[in-house]
């Protein structure tokens, strides 16, 4: 037979379904899935699948759109980032949380994210950044999984170097004998029952040390972040 006439063989996929108790884990109780999808941007589709063989990152930024000061627009980011270079850019929420492709290193592209938000926005803010497999380390440790019932109360304060011994001393000084907290390299676990608004303990973690930029973000967006920052296929 003709070679014109031969049919190309069909090829059945296989569908793979992921089980539900991993992302029970990753995402906690108190955040339903239609108000994350509505405050999670969705990336850019228009990039080529090698994207799946970068590292993705977590950026987050110190102290922005806290009422009228340091006022950042996260769609206007977005846009500037991937004019840059970086990409499959997402956000959440307007407290300075982005999720990016790159192969730069950290320090480069915290540097770059930096000078790039001076250049815009005419402002001066610490970015932190952290690789995917790294925020998932943090969440699989959770060191104060026992006591921390509810994840806005619970917060993790992301530090640009490994926390000094003597800050370590501050920060016990100040806790009351309800909060509890941990230090693990360059985080610190905090668990705050009566909310951060008046806590010693909070106010330590929030306040600036010199030579170390510092910023917190609760159990919710830490979980959320590490789901939105996981290396996928075909996107």
């Amino acid at each position: 037979m003709s070679s014109r006439y031969q049919r190309t063989p069909r090829i059945r996929l296989k569908k793979t379904v992921v089980g539900g108790s991993a992302a029970a884990v990753l995402m906690p109780a108190t955040l339903r899935a239609g108000a994350v999808s509505q405050s999670i941007s969705k990336p850019s589709r228009n990039w080529p699948q090698t994207l799946n063989c970068m590292p993705r990152y977590v950026v987050l930024l110190r102290g922005v759109n806290l009422a009228k000061r340091n006022r950042v627009s996260m769609p206007g980011l977005r846009s500037a980032l991937e004019a840059e270079g970086f990409r499959d850019v997402s956000s959440y929420v307007q407290s300075g949380n982005v999720v990016l492709t790159s192969r730069a290193s950290q320090e480069r592209i915290s540097r770059d994210v930096r000078a790039l938000i001076n250049k815009r926005f005419g402002l001066d803010i610490a970015v932190l950044v952290r690789s995917h497999n790294e925020l998932s380390e943090i969440v699989r440790r959770n060191p104060l999984s026992r006591d921390a019932s509810d994840p806005k109360h619970y917060l993790v304060t992301f530090m640009s170097r490994k926390v000094p011994a003597e800050l370590v001393e501050r920060i016990r000084a100040a806790a009351d004998a309800e909060e509890k907290f941990t230090v693990i390299g360059r985080e610190v676990f905090s668990w705050h029952p009566a909310g951060v608004g008046r806590s010693p303990l909070w106010e330590r973690l929030g306040s600036k040390v010199a030579g170390i930029d510092a910023t917190s973000r609760n159990w919710a967006t830490v979980t959320t972040l590490l789901e939105m920052a996981k290396p996928t296929t075909g996107r």
